[in-house]
């Protein structure tokens, strides 16, 4: 998981009664979305995640890559999920290399943005490194 602080304004829609009818963090997905298009990845869907923000589906290296944002008063939270893989991709292990390489493009956008700060990474697996190596108790900060 990438966590950050953001100069994004809070874009969630409330209702009559105060209720949010629809999260913030739309303008961190698309902006998300828009730069790793930029980098060759195709977006299959942007929709909301009902309780964690939004959730962004991307094709690349003929996988699918998910992502969940949700952004809670300019700290933003960015949860991304190993493809799943078949038996010959686990063999030959596409899949991990493939999800290291996503995660170090989506680091570098995010990284690249000026709207984005504080950038850190930490792993819900055990065992898994962040994108530049590190392990997760160590963290990432740029």
């Amino acid at each position: 998981m990438l966590t950050c602080t953001s100069d994004f304004p809070d874009d969630s829609v409330r209702g009559e009664d105060d209720e949010v009818v629809r999260p913030s963090g739309l303008g961190v997905a698309e902006a998300i979305s828009a730069a790793l298009t930029n980098e060759g990845m195709s977006l299959t869907e942007l929709c909301v995640e009902e309780d964690h923000g939004w959730y962004l589906s991307l094709e690349w290296q003929d996988l699918t890559f998910q992502i969940v944002v949700s952004d809670i008063g300019g700290e933003c939270y960015i949860t991304s999920f190993r493809p799943a893989r078949g038996f010959v991709a686990w063999l030959l292990k596409k899949p991990d290399e493939e999800f290291r390489m996503f995660l170090e493009t989506l680091h570098d956008v995010v990284e690249s943005d000026g709207r984005f700060h504080n950038i850190e990474w930490s792993a819900v697996e055990d065992g898994l490194k962040d994108p530049r190596g590190q392990r997760p108790s160590d963290g990432l900060r740029r």
